[in-house]
């Protein structure tokens, strides 16, 4: 591991969730990553302090990987988190990249973490009343590729484990008691304008009020 030539050791409190008896280590004023207090006088982390390339690589792959692997099972432990929530996650707590994406492909490779299951089992839980249009904006937002998305929603399609979107319009309309006819002119406005943001076409939702009207 040769991830960094030059070191000499600065610390500060660090500031964050979680943030007490932590600190950063630095490097020429940039962020390397965070220590518990303890670690301070149990590793000799004193200010001013250089190390050597060995002694960096020693530290960071007994200590800072080992603690890192053990954060990431400890949160997948509570839920599951696509591969982009995790980075994130991991880089809030103090880690820096490189040790980061050490840790992804541990967690990659032992199958702990893995876009297309998560994919699935957001869809599964939100495709009940969220369309397939919202559902596949959640999921980029989640750095699910689109790849990803696209097989997820076939799979759980064929399968029977996702509801068609007219079934979902009509089931929206019956909780929002679309009453067809007797509806007023406001009220069938804002059930509309309901529906579009929930992410379905104009089109469907036109086609479905109309047919629950009886025409």
């Amino acid at each position: 591991m040769s991830w960094l030539t030059h070191f000499r050791f600065q610390w500060k409190k660090f500031f964050g969730k979680r943030s007490k008896n932590k600190y950063l280590i630095l490097t020429d004023n940039e962020i390397a990553f965070v220590v518990y207090k303890g670690d301070l006088s149990k590793y000799n982390l004193r200010k001013g302090r250089e190390f050597s390339q060995e002694e960096l690589d020693a530290f960071v792959s007994e200590v800072i990987l080992p603690r890192g692997k053990r954060r990431s099972l400890y949160l997948l432990g509570a839920r599951e988190y696509s591969c982009k929530g995790m980075r994130d996650k991991l880089r809030q707590d103090g880690y820096p990249d490189f040790c980061i994406n050490e840790i992804m492909e541990f967690l990659k490779c032992n199958r702990y973490i893995d876009d297309e299951r998560y994919a699935k089992a957001f869809i599964r839980t939100y495709s009940g009343n969220q369309s397939v249009s919202r559902l596949k904006n959640n999921l980029r937002q989640k750095g699910i590729s689109e790849e990803c998305i696209e097989s997820s929603l076939e799979d759980l399609a064929s399968s029977g484990d996702l509801p068609s979107q007219e079934a979902l319009v009509r089931q929206m309309l019956r909780k929002k008691n679309y009453k067809g006819y007797n509806t007023d002119r406001k009220e069938y406005e804002r059930i509309f304008s309901y529906l579009l943001r929930k992410g379905f076409s104009s089109e469907l939702i036109r086609r479905c009020m109309r047919e629950d009207s009886g025409e």
